[in-house]
């Protein structure tokens, strides 16, 4: 959706990610979840500049669009999301579905079960670690992406 800040968006989550570990968000329902990280999402799209003149309440609206089957109550499927991920209206689950469903085909089909594996453009990166810090993650992604 918000392409320009995905880093902004990625950054502000790893610092605020005890907010959305297992133990805070076990007791929320799903759409409280989505409701939960709509909000966060869009406040922080806000704050980077990047929702031109649409407010917070508009981005989470548009957020939640990709989150919410479009067969239960406050769903509606986005319509440019049908040729871009696969899914239609009339699947009763959420556009990003059938994105993850694939994310999770191509680490399947690699023998990955489980994190912390991790690939950059297709290719595994096999020296990363769930022990990195953010001084690891920034040089590996200073070199990715220069």
């Amino acid at each position: 959706l918000y392409p320009a800040s995905e880093l902004a968006y990625w950054t502000a989550l790893f610092e605020q990610a005890p907010r959305w570990y297992d133990k805070e968000v076990y007791g929320k329902t799903r759409g409280e979840f989505y409701e939960d990280i709509g909000k966060f999402a869009a406040g922080v799209l806000v704050a980077a500049g990047e929702a031109g003149d649409l407010g917070e309440r508009e981005v989470k609206g548009r957020i939640l669009q990709y989150l919410i089957p479009p067969k239960q109550p406050g769903g509606h499927f986005p319509e440019e999301a049908e040729p871009l991920l696969g899914s239609g209206p009339e699947d009763d689950e959420n556009a990003l579905f059938p994105l993850t469903k694939q994310t999770v085909k191509f680490a399947r089909k690699r023998g990955v079960h489980v994190t912390p594996t991790v690939f950059f453009n297709g290719i595994e990166q096999a020296q990363i670690s769930s022990e990195w810090k953010e001084k690891e993650w920034r040089d590996f992604l200073d070199r990715a992406l220069c």
